[in-house]
């Protein structure tokens, strides 16, 4: 079976490689940029089951404090966790957020400082207004704890 589903896993690489490099041959910056960007939402979207939703949004918190546009959102879809749609962009609250993710076409080192530094100067700095459930503190332990303190990441 791990043979199956190693060669699945290169099967999509290869795909998106493929596809990726497809999207490349667009002469205007922003259209090889939004391509890639979706490309990644799609394949995610098609992973993180109904619960879940992928797309680009901007996170905040209840002091206000928000982030840029992220390029892709993964977060819960239950109720209350989109406050406001855009076409495909969304506001999203952030104790909705699984994860995020920024797409690079070339991640060289001062991009990734620039993403860093970003992340330290705003996204990161979301307050989670939470109180995890009894399972979820049974899980994940000392982490759903952490989710309450100020600036936690």
């Amino acid at each position: 079976m791990a043979t199956n589903y190693m060669e699945l896993n290169r099967q999509l690489a290869k795909q998106m490689r493929i596809t990726a490099s497809t999207i490349g041959v667009y002469s205007h910056p922003t259209a090889k940029g939004d391509g890639r960007e979706d490309l990644v939402r799609q394949i995610l979207g098609e992973r993180v089951g109904s619960m879940f939703g992928v797309s680009k949004a901007e996170v905040i918190d209840s002091s206000g404090r928000s982030t840029n546009e992220i390029d892709a959102v993964i977060y819960d879809q239950s109720v209350a966790s989109c406050l406001h749609v855009l076409g495909y962009r969304r506001i999203i609250r952030v104790e909705a957020v699984a994860a995020t993710v920024e797409v690079k076409t070339r991640l060289t080192r001062p991009e990734l400082d620039r993403t860093v530094a970003a992340l330290s100067g705003g996204q990161l700095q979301l307050t989670r207004f939470y109180k995890p459930a009894a399972p979820t503190v049974a899980l994940l332990g000392h982490l759903a704890d952490d989710w309450n303190k100020p600036n936690s990441k």
